[in-house]
């Protein structure tokens, strides 16, 4: 599926956005996965942790949660709990981010969080229901349904690294901007990889 995706991408941009399709091009195919190794609670939990910090200190973090929950001998499900608020400060979590942790647990438990619903869901209702979580917003929720759910139509406003690389691309011009969008529509998700790695690369700058 991503080959084909990838020359869709070659075609749509060959003739109207030539610095896009260089990047593509120089990219080759870009690959979007359905998240298999972690259940939702984990992969949210891990995603708050990581919030505002750089990858390695935020991986240390989230390395120590595991271990706490491993030496208490109980499922991380129920380590991060209020009563582990002081354990779970001990391994670098803030107040805040605890307090976003424990309401991803208790959305699970209500069935707010069902990755069963969730997977048949539309980008809107997915959007909606992340954002109404406590320390998530419309980044969060379009990250975790790029990264994920694997959803292919998601392009993230909120992302300055997209913005900026949109516009770059689109040599400043708001209504390339929105041509590029509209055109590349129903693979935005792909676009955003695209940049990603294109800024990643130092590509464009």
């Amino acid at each position: 599926m991503s080959k084909i995706i990838h020359e869709k991408l070659i075609t749509i941009t060959q003739r109207k956005f030539k610095p896009l399709h260089k990047i593509v091009v120089a990219n080759g195919p870009q690959h979007l996965r359905k998240n298999h190794k972690d259940d939702l609670f984990t992969y949210l939990a891990n995603t708050v942790t990581g919030q505002q910090l750089s990858n390695q200190a935020a991986a240390t973090i989230w390395g120590r949660v595991v271990k706490a929950a491993e030496d208490n001998n109980v499922p991380l499900f129920d380590f991060c709990c209020e009563q582990n608020v002081e354990a779970l400060r001990a391994c670098g979590l803030s107040r805040n981010k605890i307090k976003a942790i424990v309401g991803v647990k208790e959305a699970c438990m209500n069935g707010v969080l069902d990755s069963q619903k969730l997977v048949k869901a539309d980008y809107e209702e997915l959007k909606k229901t992340i954002s109404n979580l406590w320390g998530f917003g419309k980044w969060s929720a379009d990250m975790i349904a790029i990264f994920y759910f694997g959803m292919k139509d998601v392009w993230s406003n909120e992302d300055l690294a997209l913005r900026r690389g949109l516009s770059l691309v689109a040599g400043g011009d708001p209504q390339t901007e929105q041509a590029i969008l509209t055109h590349i529509t129903p693979y935005k998700s792909y676009l955003a990889l695209h940049l990603w790695k294109a800024i990643d690369t130092k590509v464009i700058k």
